[in-house]
């Protein structure tokens, strides 16, 4: 995380692993994931934020009833001219 010479947030960065290697159970349950490519994979998100001042608008993220993920949405509002 990186903030600013007034305090706010300005950059956040986040990064998962995943080992590529899909547990026996999970693959006799559903086989289709034996098909899937193997191999690891590092993801790496960046967020910058900028216009502070600026309504912000952040909606909590829609029920999928899946099984896990993140989620969010953020709108910036402006003000009409």
């Amino acid at each position: 995380m990186w903030i600013d010479g007034k305090g706010r947030l300005v950059q956040a960065r986040s990064s998962s692993y995943n080992s590529g290697k899909i547990p026996a159970a999970l693959l006799k349950a559903t086989p289709q994931f034996a098909d899937r490519p193997k191999g690891s994979s590092t993801t790496t998100s960046t967020l910058r934020f900028s216009a502070f001042g600026a309504p912000l608008h952040i909606s909590p993220p829609a029920a999928t009833g899946g099984g896990g993920g993140t989620s969010i949405a953020l709108t910036l509002r402006c003000a009409s001219s």
